[in-house]
């Protein structure tokens, strides 16, 4: 049952029964003395959440069960690391948590299954379905993501939406991407925030997008759909067909300059989040909106200029820009989301002379901020 040997202190070693099936959450939870622990019992099915959490003498485990599903929660993500982890041929589960790990030699990555060898080593099973009418897709166990078949994929929308796209869960193991030549409707959104992507492929014949550079771009190249995370470049130049960067389009790349074309009109959201080496970028004249998230956690973002003729600028736009210690907002912005710069590295700042309210958590947590100018027509600061 759940914790059954909870802050058993002294317990050192544990024998199992061949008969048992379930071991529950905490069940050895904070057993500190506890060394090694072999799971052999071929009918033992459930490990329950944080299992063995806190025990922090724990050095080798051994499973040679038949687990179905291996949590990373079972250790509370914890002493996986230091853990020798043995496991016997023929062992199989699908593993499940918030991240990746390691595990005898090879990342193991949420969702996916692994079984083992007989060297006692995991290799990771394919995985796939159908996506829509007509699409099929596949994950090889070496991590290609490779749509096949003639359709249209579904348009996931909005960002709140990506859980829906039936491979979202195995976006930290995808490495590459195979489009075929009859896919249609390809979106950023279906491939981005994938960390370890390096390279896509888009098969020749296929009407609906193209790669240039190792960047994937819609057809006539009018819109960068994903500059892929694993892309070594340190600077890249948007080509000058480019009109609209997609959501997500460049999130966690580590690019650390970016030159957008003079045409560009639009920028999605969260098009930069979270992209950790990116130093300055100077936003285009005929981009009239920086939407939600757009440069989020861009942690060592030191300068943006930002263009006269911008109007609105989102939700965090900027939240989390530690090394971002000034800016200017051009007086033609009429509306800013919540938070936008919360948490930067802000020294000095403006309020635009068209803004009659200063929005919630504008400048919160900017704690090296000096000086602030908020003109005459702010009637409302608020909470």
């Amino acid at each position: 049952g759940n914790s059954a040997f909870y802050g058993c202190t002294a317990l050192t070693n544990v024998t199992l029964p061949g008969s048992l099936n379930t071991i529950g959450d905490y069940s050895f939870a904070q057993c500190t003395a506890l060394k090694e622990v072999t799971l052999a019992s071929k009918s033992l099915e459930t490990i329950g959440n944080n299992a063995f959490e806190g025990c922090s003498g724990l050095k080798k485990l051994t499973i040679t069960s038949g687990v179905q599903t291996l949590h990373d929660s079972i250790l509370n993500r914890m002493g996986w690391e230091q853990l020798e982890v043995n496991f016997g041929e023929g062992a199989r589960f699908e593993y499940q948590g918030d991240t990746g790990i390691t595990l005898a030699g090879i990342a193991l990555y949420p969702g996916m299954t692994y079984i083992a060898q007989e060297d006692g080593s995991l290799k990771a099973e394919g995985v796939g379905g159908e996506y829509g009418d007509g699409v099929q897709w596949f994950m090889t166990p070496d991590g290609e993501l490779v749509l096949s078949g003639s359709g249209t994929m579904p348009d996931p929308g909005e960002m709140e939406n990506m859980g829906e796209i039936p491979w979202n869960s195995y976006r930290e193991a995808i490495t590459a991407i195979r489009i075929g030549a009859d896919i249609k409707g390809v979106k950023s959104l279906h491939f981005a925030l994938c960390p370890n992507l390096e390279s896509i492929e888009v098969e020749e014949g296929n009407s609906d997008c193209c790669v240039e550079n190792g960047v994937l771009f819609n057809a006539d190249k009018t819109v960068l759909l994903i500059f892929p995370c694993g892309k070594q470049d340190e600077s890249y130049s948007v080509p000058e067909s480019v009109l609209e960067i997609g959501d997500a389009a460049f999130a966690y790349a580590g690019i650390k300059t970016v030159a957008l074309p003079e045409g560009l009109t639009e920028i999605g959201e969260a098009a930069f989040g979270m992209c950790p080496n990116l130093q300055e970028i100077k936003i285009p004249d005929k981009v009239t909106e920086i939407p939600m998230q757009a440069f989020v956690a861009c942690q060592n973002l030191e300068r943006i200029e930002l263009p006269e003729g911008l109007q609105t600028i989102g939700d965090m736009a900027f939240g989390s820009c530690l090394k971002l210690s000034e800016i200017e907002i051009p007086d033609s912005v009429k509306s800013i989301g919540n938070s936008v710069f919360a948490g930067c590295g802000l020294q000095s700042a403006n309020v635009p002379a068209g803004m009659s309210a200063v929005p919630e958590g504008l400048f919160a947590y900017c704690e090296a901020l000096s000086s602030i100018e908020i003109p005459e027509g702010v009637t409302q600061i608020r909470g």
